[in-house]
């Protein structure tokens, strides 16, 4: 699948990450990481058939996840390649019902 980003939302994506890691005194990822995460998770919300798209604070957590589960960083270019998104609970909210009667279904999933 092709990935439009736009230099505007490429732009503001990477800011309000920087934003947000400045505010949490927190070391941010490489802008490397950043970008390749944005676009897979552009990627995720232009797919669909999810529940619900996931937003803001799911991006941010599933980066600080990215950033801080391993003892390295994940690698950008191993995310970029990879088909199934790592840490991708973060990403997607799952309806209670179905959560119960069967298992997860994640995208990418077969």
């Amino acid at each position: 699948m092709v990935i439009n980003i736009s230099p505007l939302t490429q732009f503001v994506c990477v800011g309000a990450v920087a934003i947000h890691y400045q505010m949490q005194q927190m070391t941010a990822p490489t802008s490397e990481l950043v970008e390749t995460a944005t676009e897979r998770f552009i990627q995720v919300r232009q797919e669909g058939g999810l529940f619900k798209l996931p937003g803001t604070s799911e991006f941010l957590d599933w980066l600080k996840a990215l950033q801080t589960f391993e003892k390295t960083p994940y690698k950008a270019e191993k995310l970029a390649k990879e088909k199934r998104l790592p840490y991708r609970e973060l990403l997607f909210k799952l309806q209670a019902i179905e959560s119960v009667t069967k298992p997860p279904q994640f995208p990418g999933d077969f």
